[in-house]
């Protein structure tokens, strides 16, 4: 089954116009049933994400950068630092000294912002606490160095409500 399921991701490789391995993450369920995925769609139950891994596991896939995640994926830590881990050197740190850089919007922008929120409640100190127990995190430099980015907080979460209706539909996927 994977051959041919790996012919068929090849096949709408071209008719998406998809060049590199990262463009596959744009994959949506839709896009695979407008082009010929029913079969596929019914056999992963609608996960591009699972299609892709399992047809290329090859590829060291990031679920966090797909438009969906599995349910209860961020439950199990390991999940948790793998995104953490990950993050830190997407935006081009190497030391633990540099989390206390990090902003709430930097979760948003990278596929982090439904962890941070439902499991951390946005506390990025609470977040790193529990994620790497092994480091002395120093909550006074927290308090110290955040004030600005409280304010980024602040202004991110003003700029979603204006985007959103009446209603703030904006914050819903936060």
């Amino acid at each position: 089954m994977v051959i041919l399921f790996r012919k068929y991701f090849c096949w709408l490789r071209g008719q998406l116009g998809f060049k590199v391995m990262e463009d596959w993450y744009k994959l949506s369920a839709e896009a695979m049933l407008q082009n010929c995925g029913a079969s596929l769609g019914y056999y992963y139950k609608g996960s591009p994400s699972k299609a892709l891994m399992d047809v290329y596991p090859e590829h060291d896939w990031k679920l966090w950068k797909f438009g969906s995640l599995p349910k209860r994926f961020w439950n199990p830590i390991e999940n948790q630092r793998q995104y953490f881990d990950w993050l830190k050197l997407h935006l081009g740190y190497s030391d633990m000294e540099d989390w206390y850089k990090v902003t709430i919007e930097d979760f948003h922008r990278n596929g982090g912002s439904q962890l941070l929120h439902r499991y951390y409640k946005n506390s990025l100190p609470t977040a790193l606490q529990t994620v790497y127990p092994e480091h002395h995190w120093d909550l006074d430099r927290w308090c110290q160095t955040n004030k600005l980015a409280n304010q980024n907080i602040q202004n991110f979460l003003e700029r979603q409500l204006l985007r959103g209706d009446s209603r703030g539909r904006a914050l819903e996927g936060i």
